[in-house]
C-alpha cells in the first residue's frame, strides 16, 4: 500500500497567429503568384495546426483569407506571451505595498524554461519538465520534518541519489512503474508517456514533477508533483496542489518521502503560492501534519469519479 496519494487538474492557453492584412477588391491584370514560403506555410499549417496549438485558418476562400505569418514569427509571439504569463507572480513581491525588486529573491521565480517547446526547440530524452536548478535554490533552513538527525536536502538527498525534474526519458528509468505502486497507471507506452510529457511541458510553470533517481541503478525511486494554478482571486494569486507522492517499496523507511514532501512544500512557498493543499487517507493525516498541513473544519473534499 503506498504512503501518499493526491489528485490534480490543470489548464492550458491558446494563441492566435499573426495575420497579414488586406486584399484588393479588383485583381491585377497579370496574376502574381504568392511567395513560395507563404504558400508552403499555409499548406503546412492546415495539416499541422494540432502540433502548434494555433487557431485554424479558413482555407475555403484563399482570395479573402489573410496569409498567416511564418512559423518562426508565430513561435516568437508564443514565447513572448509565455514570458508575460510567467510574470503573473509579480504580485507576490508587491502585495505588502513594498517594492522588493532589489531583493535577492527575483520578483517572479516563475521564468520560461530555456529549452521549453514554447521556444521552438526540439525535445530530447534528457529534456526536463522544469529547470532543476530551482531546487538547489530552496531554503531548507526551516524544514519542518525530522530526518532522524540526517541533513537531507535537494542538494544532498542521500548516497547514490540525485533529486531533479522529471525528464522525457524517465519512462525508461521506471517512472510509470513507480507510479503503479501508488495508483492504477493503465497501458502507458513510451509514446503515450512522451506525448503527455510534451503537452505538460507546453504549460510552463504549471507542472513541477520532482524525482529521486538512484544513480547506480539508473532508476527513479521516488517522486512528487506540485501543480501550480493561476487564479484571479486573492489578487491574481497562485495556488498549489501536492500530488502523487510515492517512494519505491524497496526504499521506504529512508525518509525519502519526507524529503520529497518537504521539497514540494518549500517550492510552493518559493514560487509564491498563497496556499497548498493535498488529499490523503485518514490514516495519513498525522503524517502530513508534521509538514504544516491541517484539516480544514467545515470544508470537505468531494469527488465525482467517471472511471478508474
Amino acid at each position: 500500500m503506498p504512503h501518499e496519494k493526491s489528485a490534480a487538474d490543470s489548464d492550458h492557453d491558446q494563441l492566435k497567429p499573426h495575420l497579414k492584412g488586406g486584399n484588393s477588391k479588383e485583381p491585377s491584370t497579370t496574376p502574381v503568384p504568392a511567395p513560395r514560403s507563404a504558400t508552403h506555410h499555409q499548406h503546412h499549417h492546415h495539416h499541422a495546426h494540432h502540433k502548434t496549438h494555433l487557431e485554424e485558418v479558413d482555407l475555403k476562400d484563399s482570395s479573402a483569407t489573410p496569409v498567416p505569418a511564418s512559423r518562426s514569427a508565430v513561435l516568437r509571439e508564443k514565447t513572448d506571451v509565455v514570458s508575460d504569463l510567467d510574470n503573473v507572480n509579480g504580485h507576490v513581491d508587491r502585495v505588502d505595498g513594498k517594492d522588493h525588486s532589489e531583493s535577492k529573491v527575483p520578483v517572479s521565480p516563475l521564468t520560461p524554461h530555456p529549452r521549453n517547446p514554447a521556444n521552438g526547440s526540439a525535445l530530447t530524452a534528457e529534456e526536463e519538465l522544469f529547470d532543476s536548478a530551482i531546487l538547489l535554490r530552496l531554503d531548507f533552513t526551516n524544514a519542518l520534518s525530522d530526518y532522524g538527525g540526517a541533513k537531507m536536502s535537494p542538494a544532498h538527498p542521500g548516497e547514490n541519489l540525485t533529486m531533479r525534474s522529471l525528464r522525457r526519458g524517465d519512462f525508461d528509468r521506471g517512472y510509470t512503474e513507480l507510479l503503479s505502486q501508488l495508483a492504477v497507471v493503465g497501458n502507458v507506452t513510451r509514446e503515450v508517456f512522451q506525448s503527455r510529457f510534451d503537452s505538460m511541458a507546453r504549460c510552463p510553470n504549471t507542472y513541477f514533477t520532482i524525482v529521486l533517481e538512484d544513480t547506480v541503478a539508473k532508476k527513479v525511486v521516488g517522486a512528487v508533483t506540485l501543480v501550480v494554478e493561476q487564479k484571479f482571486i486573492h489578487t491574481a494569486a497562485l495556488r498549489g496542489r501536492v500530488e502523487d507522492v510515492v517512494t519505491h517499496r524497496d526504499r521506504r523507511g529512508q525518509n525519502l518521502g519526507k524529503l520529497l514532501l518537504d521539497t514540494a512544500t518549500i517550492l510552493g512557498r518559493h514560487l509564491g503560492c498563497y496556499k497548498l493543499s493535498l488529499e490523503c487517507k485518514d490514516s495519513l493525516v498525522a503524517f502530513y501534519r508534521q509538514f504544516g498541513y491541517q484539516t480544514d473544519a467545515g470544508n470537505n473534499y468531494m469527488i465525482q469519479r467517471f472511471r478508474d
